[in-house]
C-alpha cells in the first residue's frame, strides 16, 4: 500500500512539472510574439485596432487606470501574469474622461485614439512608444 502511494505521488509530481513546463513555454512563445509587434503603427489609431491584433486579442484582463483621481488616462491589457500593455489616450473624443465612480464605457474607449503604448515584462517597461 505504501509503495502504491509513493508511486502515485511520484507520478503526480512528474505530471504537475510537465504542465508547468508546457505553460511556461507557451507564455515564452507568446511573449516573443508580443515584443515583435510593430506598436508604432497603432499610434493615433483607435484602441480597438490594437486589441484586434492576433497576439493581443485573447488578453486575460482589461483594467482602466486614471491619472488624477477619477480622470481616465488609459487601460492596462494583461496578456499573461508576466506581460501587460498600457494603452494611453491623451485626447478623448467619444468618452468623458471624468467619472466620479470610475465606471467608464469600454465600447466608447475602444473608439478613442492611442497616444502612447508601453509594454511591460516582469513589471519592467520593455517598450515605450
Amino acid at each position: 500500500m505504501k509503495t502504491t502511494y509513493i508511486k502515485c505521488t511520484f507520478l503526480l509530481t512528474i505530471f504537475l512539472f510537465c504542465v508547468i513546463l508546457v505553460n511556461a513555454q507557451t507564455d515564452n512563445k507568446l511573449n516573443n510574439k508580443i515584443f515583435k509587434i510593430q506598436y508604432n503603427k497603432y499610434l493615433d489609431k483607435e484602441v480597438f485596432n490594437l486589441l484586434l491584433n492576433e497576439e493581443i486579442r485573447y488578453y486575460e484582463n482589461f483594467t482602466f487606470f486614471d491619472d488624477k483621481p477619477c480622470v481616465l488616462k488609459g487601460a492596462i491589457i494583461e496578456i499573461n501574469p508576466t506581460t501587460y500593455i498600457e494603452i494611453y489616450v491623451s485626447k478623448f473624443n467619444h468618452l468623458n474622461p471624468f467619472n466620479e465612480t470610475r465606471k467608464w464605457d469600454k465600447m466608447l474607449f475602444y473608439k478613442e485614439k492611442i497616444s502612447r503604448i508601453k509594454v511591460y515584462y516582469n513589471n519592467k517597461c520593455e517598450i515605450d512608444i
